[in-house]
């Protein structure tokens, strides 16, 4: 059966002028066929499982752009659930052995990156730098006081490509931003100095 462009045009503007109708209507047949659908539901999946991913992974590939956007709107909405998660599942991994293990050797490697490099600025230097900022974050713009900026390095000792770092190569920020920044080498360099 061939259904012609005008058929599909009116059947869209039908639906269109009727979707709370219709919603109703879908309701209530879930309501009353809520098990033999959850039933077929789980059958269908298990029977196309693999298909059903490679579909998905594959819309995803295609849709990067508008993944993104979703993530952000969910991110967005759902903030605090978010972190909530996290800090429940850091909590959970971090006493197990493994977590601990791990978490020592993270300590560990920042230890010895730290004990291998050398800072050949003073802390008048330092202080001069942050007077500068007035107590503003520079990246973010944030009043957060002189006392809570920390100290950047702009190309990150994880990156291990400088291993001495003079008062160019540090720069002050608020924790936030220099947690979100993490092991970034940014173009932009703030400041007003």
């Amino acid at each position: 059966m061939v259904v012609s462009e005008r058929e599909k045009e009116y059947k869209k503007g039908y639906y269109k002028d009727n979707r709370e109708e219709f919603r109703k209507r879908a309701k209530l047949y879930y309501e009353k066929n809520k098990d033999g659908l959850k039933n077929y539901s789980k059958e269908f999946y298990e029977k196309n499982k693999y298909e059903i991913k490679r579909r998905h992974s594959e819309w995803q590939k295609n849709n990067r752009n508008k993944v993104k956007e979703i993530q952000k709107e969910y991110r967005k909405n759902n903030g605090e659930k978010i972190r909530e998660n996290e800090r429940e599942y850091r909590n959970k991994y971090y006493k197990t052995t493994f977590g601990k293990w791990n978490m020592i050797q993270k300590r560990l490697r920042r230890a010895e990156r730290l004990r291998s490099v050398e800072h050949k600025f003073t802390k008048e230097e330092w202080n001069l730098k942050l007077e500068k900022t007035e107590g503003f974050c520079p990246r973010c713009n944030k009043y957060i006081s002189i006392m809570n900026l920390t100290l950047d390095h702009i190309v990150p000792l994880a990156s291990g490509r400088i291993r001495t770092y003079t008062i160019e190569d540090v720069q002050p920020l608020c924790r936030s931003c220099n947690c979100s920044k993490g092991a970034k080498v940014e173009e932009k360099v703030y400041g007003c100095w």
